[in-house]
């Protein structure tokens, strides 16, 4: 909660510090006549925010670090000086149930009740608040306005990034405003009569009929209409009690009839704000829709078990994956370690290096699709969770008997790796990223592997088929050097097929390099179902299935109207995993040294040990690179570097058995502890230094201290009568010289 919130409640303290003091006359501001007070209210206030900031340096340099890793890189936002919607467009979400959409494309959320609206007019014509008050109420409301259109204003409200959807964060900050200048202007309503409450009412009414009639340009482009009843008819409803309501309240006179009153328009304006509550929730389902408790708990129910039986059978520091998914953190939910990851404190280089592996990895999230004996045997994937009725580990891994469950199955993998292993310092060169050398994910594979082990010219684990054979239906082809290109119709569904009989038995697994941008597809690997295909988290290698030598293979593919795929025949479509060629080489990997690590580890902590055969061991570990680890060796700490331009690395420089630690703490966050310990202290001193000199050196100097009135003054106890204002603000300058 503090990302956004915090570093916008800064920004308009700084704001509200201008307002507050040129808002009020300079005997109002400064009532002990202090000399240059603007310039001492600014450095008090200055030191103070500094002060604040000092105090929650803790958490502030750590998110600080956080965002080091990509976040500040996640989006391009756009600094062109252009608006965002246009202004009246806007005016319709001051309106209960006034919903449009929480996409990109959406308004901000400023609706705050239809009472803060028709105060609103009372607050900016009532006699006893000053012009100048008044005038920069205005600007800061302009303000707000204004940053919410302009574009790059609206980068800097939300720390120079465009939001991830639900636009103008800030709002509210600006419903705050006019929720504070509304109950000022509540103070002056007995003044502002009611023949002024009707016109306002009128003009609301007036304008909820204008634009049921206009469809504003922002609710045409995000499909949302204003709702004939949930949103028209409602607030001319509520205006209309409203309205009665406030014009009872300036006819009555006793306490008694008054506070009734005031009792039956707080009820109402809470059942309006619930009603808006229902209907924004029900528009929220119908854009990006709710889910049952019931989905997530029967998901997590049915997988518990067997994740219980899993840690019972192997109590191991190990990674942990599943097949299927509700979402991307559920390894979370189910205390699973393993690659699936959604957090929008993303490290880029991480998920890009996912994605590197043929892995789902995009934006800010990693997702278990895509898997290869590879790519999960290199990753330290152990255990894999699937349905009990898939095939799809019967030939790749050994199947766990002692844990059954009716509707799971769990799979060890033999050669999986541990958290960190020996490879040859050759893997330092190694540029995961080239396209240029690797052009498809199982070049990466074949050449990487070798790298590890410091051997080259061995057999592929990957190999290319060549020889397909290409079918369309209802679909043009266009066969050029390197290009294969499939276009549909203009309105109808077209298709096209890559058949292949395979000439070994083993897994086959498709994933092309695409020619430009391509969108979703769908595919079906022979007689099954379609799946999607490049949507979203469907960018991943495929895997088609074991095949027995001599069986056809078949991937069907569905694109629509006027859909253009562009495939680079170069590169290959379909590979074939070697298993002889992967049991080889992932011998020679596991005997490679490998961390035992203590069961007692933590996931800031982890600790074992490890057996090197020859001096200067270059060490790799899954763990994302970062600062904040520092690792041990023999109790001395060694330099920690980047391999594969994700991977934390370290060098052990003497053969044999060694006491390894791992330990995450960034030394950023303990400048910030620091920082704030010393904030805490500085602003305890600063306390005790006030109350020690107003009791000595200052004991006899009189402190005056501007106290606004936030009475209701109309309807105060003491003010039934309608005191003037002169006589009243006597009778309270008399009141404080009496104190």
């Amino acid at each position: 909660s503090n990302y956004y919130i915090g570093y916008m409640l800064c920004i308009f303290a700084v704001l509200f510090f201008f307002y507050s003091y040129f808002s009020k006359t300079p005997e109002q501001i400064n009532p002990s006549k202090e000399r240059l007070h603007f310039l001492r209210a600014g450095v008090r206030f200055g030191i103070f925010s500094l002060l604040s900031a000092a105090i929650s340096a803790f958490m502030l340099f750590a998110a600080y670090y956080s965002l080091s890793f990509g976040k500040s890189t996640f989006s391009e936002p756009d600094w062109s000086p252009t608006a965002t919607f246009d202004i009246l467009d806007i005016l319709t979400k001051f309106l209960p149930g006034a919903y449009d959409t929480f996409e990109p494309s959406g308004l901000p959320f400023i609706y705050c009740g239809l009472l803060a609206l028709i105060l609103l007019p009372v607050y900016f014509t009532a006699k006893k608040i000053s012009a100048r008050e008044k005038i920069l109420s205005a600007a800061l409301i302009g303000i707000f306005i204004i940053s919410f259109i302009f574009n790059p204003l609206d980068l800097i409200w939300h720390g120079f990034s465009m939001p991830n959807w639900l636009n103008g964060r800030h709002s509210f900050i600006f419903c705050f405003i006019l929720l504070v200048l509304a109950y000022k202007g509540l103070g002056n309503l007995r003044h502002a009569g009611e023949k002024f409450i009707l016109g306002i009412c009128a003009f609301i009414i007036l304008f909820v009929a204008v634009v049921q009639k206009t469809e504003f340009e922002s609710y045409i482009n995000s499909d949302k209409k204003l709702l004939t009843l949930g949103c028209i008819w409602f607030s001319i409803l509520f205006t209309v009690i409203l309205l009665a309501l406030l014009c009872l309240k300036i006819r009555l006179r006793s306490k008694k009839s008054t506070r009734c009153v005031s009792a039956v328009l707080a009820a109402i304006v809470c059942i309006e704000v619930f009603c808006n509550g229902i209907v924004c929730f029900k528009m929220i389902n119908d854009d990006v829709l709710f889910t049952r408790y019931s989905s997530y708990q029967n998901f997590l129910d049915d997988l518990r078990p067997t994740v219980e039986a899993l840690k019972e059978y192997d109590p191991g520091f190990y990674r942990t994956e599943k097949t299927h998914h509700r979402q991307k953190n559920d390894n979370f939910a189910l205390a699973l370690k393993g690659i699936s990851n959604s957090t929008s404190t993303l490290n880029s280089e991480a998920i890009d290096f996912i994605n590197n592996l043929g892995y789902t990895g995009r934006s800010h999230l990693t997702q278990y699709r895509g898997g290869t004996p590879v790519g999960d045997s290199l990753l330290g994937i152990k255990y894999v969770i699937d349905k009990k009725n898939s095939t799809r580990f019967d030939n790749l891994y050994e199947k766990v008997e002692d844990i059954e469950d009716p509707k799971y199955a769990v799979y060890e993998n033999p050669y999986a790796l541990s958290l960190a292993y020996g490879v040859s310092d050759d893997l330092q060169e190694f540029d995961i990223n080239d396209t240029e050398v690797y052009k498809s994910v199982f070049d990466k594979y074949n050449a990487l592997v070798p790298t590890m082990l410091g051997e080259y010219g061995g057999a592929n684990i990957f190999e290319k088929v060549t020889g397909l054979k290409t079918d369309s239906g209802n679909c043009k082809e266009i066969k050029l050097a390197t290009t294969l290109r499939y276009t549909a119709p203009e309105k109808s569904e077209g298709y096209f097929t890559f058949t292949y009989t395979a000439a070994y038995s083993g897994n086959y697994y498709f994933y092309p390099d695409w020619a430009g941008n391509v969108s979703s597809i769908n595919v079906k690997v022979g007689d099954g179902e379609k799946i999607s295909f490049l949507e979203r988290d469907t960018d991943h290698i495929l895997s088609l299935g074991y095949f027995e030598e001599g069986s056809e293979i078949r991937l069907s593919f569905y694109i629509t109207k006027d859909q253009s795929i562009n495939f680079y025949t170069k590169q290959g479509f379909l590979w074939y995993f070697a298993e002889e060629a992967y049991e080889s080489s992932m011998q020679k990997l596991t005997a490679m040294p490998q961390l035992d690590i203590n069961d007692e580890s933590t996931d800031d902590h982890i600790f074992g040990t490890m057996s090197t055969l020859e001096d200067s061991q270059s060490v790799l570990t899954t763990i994302p690179y970062d600062e904040g680890w520092k690792v041990y060796v023999d109790g001395e700490q060694v330099e920690i570097y980047k391999s594969l331009n994700a991977l934390l690395t370290f060098d052990i420089e003497t053969a044999g058995e060694h006491e390894i630690v791992l330990k995450y703490m960034p030394d950023i966050y303990k400048t910030g502890t620091v920082i704030s310990v010393f904030g805490i202290l500085a602003f305890i001193v600063i306390c005790a230094a006030d109350y020690v000199l107003r009791r000595t050196l200052f004991k006899n100097k009189k402190f005056e201290i501007l106290e606004d009135t936030w009475a209701l003054e109309d309807f105060d106890e003491h003010n039934e009568n309608s005191i003037p204002a002169a006589d009243r603000n006597s009778s309270q300058n008399s009141h404080t010289e009496d104190n």
